[in-house]
């Protein structure tokens, strides 16, 4: 058992090293060197008031977990409605901090150019949220809810595909790249 006076140094310099380390990571927040470390100062989200349904044009989706259908490096895909029709739809929120506005923005244009192709998903709506306090500016796309699933999950539960199955996606692939 050690003695009494070796504890009480240890506990000491524990300490001093906690609180070096956490002025070194303030320190390196003010400085932006280490932007990833902000979330340990800053109050939980479940703290902040719940908000409502977000609209994207003639369409509303509801940022809750539930309603994730994917996600990916620059954001989300949530299930949302539209407002009049009911009828489902895929918003994409992307905070435009994630990816650079030129490419959002060239994504939107080559989604309103390919009109209404059966091979190409169709984007029905866009809106642009300025940043606010905190929160980053966001873009906010509505698109046609495409609902048969990932070719990838259906090849490899199917372990191969036959010959004409594999000719009928590839030439749905083609006929939409063609398109664009």
């Amino acid at each position: 058992m050690a003695p009494r006076g070796s504890e009480r140094t240890r506990a000491h310099d524990a300490e001093k090293c906690w609180r070096r380390s956490l002025e070194h990571c303030r320190r390196a927040l003010r400085t932006r060197r280490m932007p990833f470390l902000k979330n340990l100062f800053r109050p939980s989200t479940a703290d902040k008031k719940k908000a409502g349904p977000i609209r994207v044009g003639a369409y509303a989706f509801e940022p809750a977990n539930e309603n994730v259908i994917g996600s990916g490096g620059y954001g989300k895909v949530y299930k949302g409605v539209g407002r009049e029709t009911d009828s489902p739809v895929a918003v994409k929120v992307v905070a435009v901090g994630q990816m650079s506005k030129w490419a959002i923005m060239e994504e939107i244009k080559l989604m309103e150019m390919s009109g209404n192709h059966p091979n190409v998903v169709q984007m029905l709506a866009h809106d642009m949220r300025p940043a606010r306090g905190d929160d980053p500016e966001v873009v906010y796309i509505a698109m046609e809810l495409a609902t048969g699933g990932h070719l990838f999950t259906r090849v490899t539960s199917a372990g191969t595909l036959s010959e004409k199955d594999a000719r009928r996606y590839f030439s749905q692939i083609m006929r939409g790249v063609d398109f664009l």
